[in-house]
C-alpha cells in the first residue's frame, strides 16, 4: 500500500512522488579540499530544463520499533535533501539542504533546485547526534540490483518520478519500491550502471547530518570529518610507457584525516598552549586503543604570520582566508587495516563534540584495491626524453573487478561524481618544494600538461627529474590518493 510510513520490526515505509514544477535555485560549494572554497561548475543540461522538481509524499507515523520500545522509538519527522556539487558532500551541503516537515496527517512536500544533484536523508529532529540520523534513500535502477544513493537531478528528463513506497533496513539504506531508468536522465544504462556501482560514499551523508548542529537562534556549527586513502602503483611507468597503467596494481597505502570546524569554541592558542591553557583534543577509535591527540610536547610553528600545531601524527592550524572554518585537524596513520567499526569520536577536554562512522562509505574493495573511479595513466616523453603529457582513462570496480570506461563521451557521468583531478609532478630529491600541480576536468579533459617542458625522465641539471605522479579527487567528502612512480 503506497503513501504508508512505518517504524515497525525495524522497517520504514514512505511514498515520494517527484513532479516537476518551476521555480528558482541558488548555486555555491564548498568543497573540503585542504580547506579551499570555491564555486564549481554545475552539471550541465538542457538550458530548458525546469528550474525546480517537487517532491511529494505521505507519511503515516506509528511509534512502535523492533528493537526498542515503542516509548523510545525513532520517528521520522523529516525528509532532508543534500546537496551534492559534482559529488562533494560536505557540511555546506547541510547548510544548503532543503527540508520537508512530515506533517500530522503524513504529507510532506519540497521543491529541489535542478542545477544540482541531491541525496534523501530520513531524520528524526527531536533526537541529537547519530541517533537523529535513520537512513539514506537508495533508488533502485530498472536493470539489475544496483540504485543510485546520489541521484543525478542535474539531468532529470520525466516529467515525474514515482519513489512508491521506501523501506529502511538494518543497513541503514532506505530503499524505494519504484525504479528509474535512462527515461527518467539524460543518462544512458551503463552510465547509470556505472554511479550506481560507485556512489556508496553518499552514505557518507550520515556522519554530515549527525555532527551539524542549529542553535534556536538558526546559528549553524559543524564538525565535519573527510578519510583520505591513499593506494601506489606497485609497478615503474618508466618500465613500459607505451601502456597505460594497470589498477589491478595499486596497493594500499596510509590513511589520513582531515577535521574541519566552525566552532569558536578554541583557538589554536589553545591547542598550543600559549598564553592560554593548553586544551586536550583528539580522535579516538571506537575500542580506545588508537588516540590521535595533541598530548606531544612540541612547540608551534609560525609561519607568515600563521601558527599551526605540528608533530609526528597531527597536525593543527588556522587560515584567516578562510572564513568559513575556525581550525583544520590532519591526523596521520601508518595503518592500511580497515578502519575500526564503530563510533569514533572527537574530543575537546575530554568532552565528547562529535561522532564519525569513518567505516559507512570506505572506498576501499576486497583485498585493499580502490573501490569507485580509479585513474589509469601513462606518459608521453619526447625524443628528447622530456615530458609531453600525461594521458587519462578511467576504471570502476564493479564489486568483482575494474571495468574499462572505454567511450570518453561516456566520461560525462564523471560530473555526478567529482569535480576535479588534482595531479602533482614531484622531483626526485625533493618534497613539496619543487612540486607542480595541474586542476583538470575528468569530464572533459583526457590530457594534460606541464606548464613548462621541465620534466625530464633522465638526470639534466637544468630540468627536474620526475620522481613520481599523484592524483587527488574527493567524492562524497572522502578523499582518494593515487602514487604513480616513474623511478625508483
Amino acid at each position: 500500500m503506497k503513501g504508508l510510513f512505518k517504524v515497525s520490526q525495524g522497517l520504514v515505509m514512505v511514498a515520494v512522488a517527484m513532479l516537476l514544477a518551476a521555480g528558482c535555485g541558488s548555486s555555491s560549494s564548498d568543497k573540503p579540499d585542504r580547506g579551499d572554497p570555491e564555486v564549481p561548475g554545475v552539471p550541465g543540461g538542457p538550458s530548458e530544463r525546469p528550474l525546480t522538481i517537487q517532491l511529494a509524499g505521505l507519511v503515516a507515523k506509528p511509534v512502535t520499533a523492533g528493537l526498542v520500545s515503542a516509548q523510545d522509538a525513532p520517528e521520522v519527522d523529516k525528509v532532508v535533501a543534500l546537496r551534492l556539487e559534482r559529488g562533494s558532500l560536505s557540511s555546506f551541503s547541510m547548510s544548503m539542504r532543503v527540508e520537508a516537515l512530515v506533517g500530522e496527517d503524513g504529507s510532506f512536500t519540497m521543491a529541489l533546485p535542478t542545477e544540482s544533484d541531491w541525496l534523501l536523508v530520513l531524520i528524526d529532529s527531536s533526537r541529537e547526534g547519530m541517533e537523529r540520523f535513520l537512513g539514506t534513500v537508495n533508488v533502485p535502477l530498472t536493470e539489475g540490483e544496483d540504485g543510485l544513493i546520489g541521484l543525478p537531478i542535474s539531468v532529470v528528463e520525466s516529467e515525474a518520478i514515482d519513489l512508491g513506497e521506501v523501506s529502511l533496513g538494518d543497513d541503514e539504506d532506505a530503499v524505494a519500491e519504484e525504479t528509474v531508468d535512462d527515461t527518467h536522465f539524460a543518462l544512458n544504462a551503463s552510465q547509470l550502471l556505472a554511479l550506481a556501482k560507485t556512489d556508496n560514499v553518499f552514505r557518507n551523508a550520515k556522519n554530515i547530518v549527525a555532527n551539524f548542529h542549529v542553535d534556536d537562534a538558526g546559528e549553524e556549527t559543524w564538525y565535519a570529518i573527510r578519510a583520505d586513502f591513499s593506494w601506489q602503483d606497485t609497478t615503474l611507468l618508466n618500465d613500459n610507457d607505451s601502456e597505460y597503467s594497470d589498477p589491478a596494481n595499486l596497493e594500499r597505502e596510509s590513511s589520513e584525516f582531515q577535521m574541519d570546524t566552525n566552532s569558536e569554541t578554541l583557538t589554536i592558542q589553545h591547542i598550543c598552549g600559549e598564553d592560554v591553557d593548553k586544551v586536550p583534543v583528539g580522535l579516538f577509535s571506537p575500542d580506545g586503543n588508537t588516540s590521535l591527540t595533541n598530548s606531544d610536547a612540541v612547540s608551534c610553528e609560525v609561519e607568515n604570520g600563521v601558527t599551526n600545531y605540528i608533530s609526528e601524527y597531527l597536525f593543527a592550524g588556522s587560515n584567516p582566508e578562510h572564513t568559513d572554518k575556525t581550525l583544520s585537524y590532519v591526523f596521520k596513520t601508518d595503518s592500511v587495516d580497515d578502519l575500526d567499526a564503530g563510533y569514533w569520536e572527537w574530543r575537546e577536554d575530554e568532552v565528547v563534540k562529535a561522532v564519525f562512522d569513518l567505516g559507512i562509505a570506505s572506498p576501499v574493495a576486497a583485498e585493499g584495491k580502490p573501490a569507485g573511479f580509479v585513474p589509469s595513466i601513462k606518459l608521453d616523453w619526447t625524443e628528447d626524453g622530456i615530458l609531453a603529457a600525461v594521458l587519462f582513462q578511467w576504471y570502476y570496480h564493479d564489486g568483482t573487478g575494474y571495468v574499462l570506461v572505454e567511450d570518453e563521451s561516456e566520461l560525462s557521468m564523471l560530473r555526478h561524481v567529482l569535480e576535479k583531478v588534482e595531479v602533482g609532478l614531484y622531483e626526485m630529491g625533493h618534497d613539496t618544494d619543487t612540486v607542480e600541480k595541474i586542476d583538470f576536468d575528468p569530464a572533459e579533459q583526457f590530457t594534460i600538461a606541464p606548464d613548462e617542458p621541465n620534466w625530464t625522465r633522465q638526470e639534466d641539471d637544468d630540468l627536474k627529474l620526475l620522481e613520481k605522479i599523484h592524483i587527488f579527487y574527493e567524492s562524497g567528502g572522502i578523499g582518494r590518493i593515487f602514487i604513480f612512480r616513474a623511478i625508483n
